[in-house]
C-alpha cells in the first residue's frame, strides 16, 4: 500500500549570478513500497531510498536541472520552504507521474489540507480484484469523499486533472494563434484587393467575371495546399526533436483530429479572405477600375 500527496515544487539551478527556475509537478510517496504499487521505469539508483532529505527525479527533469545521481538540489514546496534533497534515484515516467518524487511525510507536512491525494493498493498473485473492490469499499462507505477506484479509472482521473492544468497554456496558445490568423488573413486581403486593375483588365480583353472567379479559386486551393504542406513540413523537425526528448521516441504522438481540425481552419480562413476580397475588388466596372491610380 503506497500514499501519495500531489503538490508543486520550484526548483532553483544555474549560477549564482543569474539563477533559473524552474516548476514542477511533485508527489510524495513511501518509498519502501513504491515498487510494487508504482511502475516509474527507474533508470539508476533506487526508489525505496526516498526517505528523508532526498528525491527522485526524471530524467527531464535531471537534465534540465543538470544534476546526476548524488546531487543535491534546491527546491522549494508548496508552501515555499526551502529544501535541498540528495537525488537517489532517475527514471523515466516523468510526465505522468510527477517530475519530482519526495518522501510521503515531508510533503505532506508542506500542503495545505494534509490529506492524501490516493493510496495505491495492490493486489496479492490470486486475489480477485472485484471481491478486493468490494471489501475495500465497504471499509470506506463511512467516508463519503473516498472512493474505490480500479487501475483506468484512476489513470482517467489524473490525465483530466492534467487536462486541467494546461488549460492556462491552452488559451495563451489559442490568444498566439489568433494574431497570427488575423496576420494572415489580413496579409491575403491586401494583396488580392491590391489586383483589382488585373481583375479590370482581363475582363476588358474578354474574360467573364465567372473566369476570373474560377481563376481565383485555383489560386486558393495552391495557396491553401502550399501552405498545408509548407507548415507541416516546417513543424515535423521540432516535434520530432521533442519526442525524442520527451519520450525516446521518433514518431510524435499527433492526435489526428487536432491536425485536421488545423488543417480545416487552415482552408477556411485562405479561401475565405481570398474569395471575398475579390468579389469585393471586382466590385467597380471594370472601365472606371483600369484607369483608378495605384
Amino acid at each position: 500500500m503506497t500514499p501519495v500527496v500531489r503538490t508543486r515544487t520550484l526548483a532553483t539551478f544555474g549560477s549564482s549570478g543569474s539563477p533559473q527556475f524552474r516548476t514542477y509537478s511533485a508527489q510524495g510517496v513511501t518509498g519502501d513500497q513504491l515498487a510494487e504499487t508504482m511502475d516509474l521505469a527507474v533508470l539508476e539508483g533506487d526508489v525505496a531510498d526516498v526517505r528523508g532529505n532526498t528525491v527522485a527525479l526524471s530524467r527531464i527533469a535531471a537534465g534540465t536541472l543538470g544534476v546526476a545521481l548524488g546531487d543535491s538540489i534546491d527546491l522549494r514546496l508548496g508552501d515555499g520552504t526551502p529544501i535541498k534533497p540528495r537525488v537517489v534515484a532517475l527514471y523515466e515516467r516523468g510526465l505522468g507521474l510527477g517530475d519530482v518524487t519526495l518522501p510521503h511525510d515531508l510533503v505532506l507536512e508542506h500542503t495545505t489540507d494534509r490529506l492524501d491525494l490516493a493510496v495505491l493498493v495492490t493486489a496479492a498473485a490470486g486475489t480477485d480484484a472485484a471481491a478486493l473492490g468490494d471489501v475495500l469499499r465497504s471499509a470506506v462507505r463511512h467516508l463519503p469523499t473516498v472512493q474505490v477506484n480500479n487501475r483506468g479509472s484512476f489513470i482517467a482521473a489524473q490525465s483530466a486533472a492534467a487536462a486541467g492544468e494546461s488549460a492556462v497554456g491552452l488559451i495563451l496558445n489559442a490568444v498566439l494563434l489568433g494574431y497570427l490568423a488575423i496576420a494572415v488573413v489580413n496579409t491575403l486581403v491586401m494583396a488580392t484587393a491590391s489586383r483589382f486593375r488585373e481583375f479590370a483588365l482581363l475582363q476588358l480583353v474578354g474574360a467573364t467575371r465567372r473566369q476570373v472567379f474560377a481563376m481565383m479559386r485555383s489560386e486558393t486551393r495552391i495557396i491553401v495546399v502550399a501552405a498545408v504542406l509548407i507548415g507541416t513540413l516546417g513543424a515535423i523537425p521540432s516535434l520530432v526533436g521533442t519526442s525524442i526528448g520527451l519520450t525516446r521516441t521518433l514518431i510524435p504522438s499527433i492526435p489526428p483530429l487536432v491536425y485536421l481540425g488545423i488543417v480545416a481552419v487552415t482552408a477556411l480562413l485562405g479561401s475565405a479572405a481570398i474569395m471575398i476580397s475579390t468579389r469585393i475588388a471586382m466590385r467597380s466596372q471594370p472601365i472606371t477600375a483600369i484607369g483608378v491610380r495605384e
